[in-house]
């Protein structure tokens, strides 16, 4: 199932995105919204995934340009990565001398359709030796210090 969001994700195909989520199901920002069903997710969330970052004057909300120091504006690519025996989706942002993770995605499902997608998001990415999977839940993006995707640490 999560190899299907990634392609999905990675095709920019809202309609194929909203296809694999319940009618019940929740998509969820961490801290920021909660949306009810593949419809508000599909106009919402994943529509918002492919746009650029930045800060939005209408609405008051958005990343401060402070925090997008070598963000290349283009939409991330989804990657599955185990982590501590679970499954989990890296969100990998183009930045200067590679790419960047930004969020990370948990999904629970109930058989081949996702009842409940979250995703926890930084501002603020940083060089690091530790690998991106093993930062992922302090809510600290890591990018490789080569700009390579860092090794799976299982």
């Amino acid at each position: 199932m999560l190899d299907a969001f990634c392609n999905a994700f990675n095709a920019r195909d809202l309609d194929r995105l909203a296809a694999l989520m319940l009618d019940t199901a929740t998509a969820e920002i961490v801290g920021i919204n909660t949306e009810y069903g593949p419809e508000a997710a599909k106009k919402g969330s994943f529509w918002g995934a492919f746009q650029p970052l930045g800060w939005n004057d209408q609405l008051n909300c958005g990343i401060e340009s402070r925090l997008l120091q070598g963000y290349r504006p283009a939409p991330p690519r989804a990657e599955v990565r185990s982590h501590r025996g679970e499954s989990i989706v890296l969100f990998w942002y183009p930045q200067d001398g590679g790419e960047a993770v930004r969020d990370v995605g948990r999904v629970e499902t109930e058989g081949e359709i996702a009842s409940r997608a979250g995703a926890t998001t930084s501002s603020r990415p940083r060089s690091s030796r530790r690998s991106a999977a093993s930062s992922a839940f302090r809510s600290e993006p890591m990018a490789t210090d080569t700009g390579k995707r860092a090794e799976d640490p299982q």
